[in-house]
């Protein structure tokens, strides 16, 4: 399955990590992340590395990926392990998903 980074609003508010088929899906599931009724601007990108693997918090650091959190981050603003949530609902994530998943 692809993983995609789906972010969110003009100027960038947030993003999440999840896998799905096509990047129309994705922002669908997005969109449903967020459970908003309005409209918001969303863009989907590939993470190609992440394909076919749980997204945790490991997978996403061994591609190069972090979230920034400046209230729970690292001196370089970068989520701390403990906060990282796993949003894929896809049936490779979901066998292992728990908050703060870390493996």
């Amino acid at each position: 399955m692809k993983a995609w980074m789906v972010s969110w609003g003009d100027p960038y508010d947030g993003c999440i990590l999840i896998h799905a088929e096509t990047r129309g899906k994705a922002m669908h599931l997005g969109q449903n992340e967020l459970d908003c009724d309005v409209f918001i601007e969303m863009r989907a990108v590939r993470i190609k590395g992440l394909d076919d693997k749980p997204i945790t918090y490991q997978n996403a650091d061994d591609v190069g990926f972090h979230y920034t959190d400046p209230e729970h981050g690292d001196e370089d603003g970068y989520m701390l392990p403990e906060h990282f949530t796993n949003y894929c609902e896809c049936d490779i994530c979901k066998g292992g998903k728990c908050t703060n998943q870390t493996t």
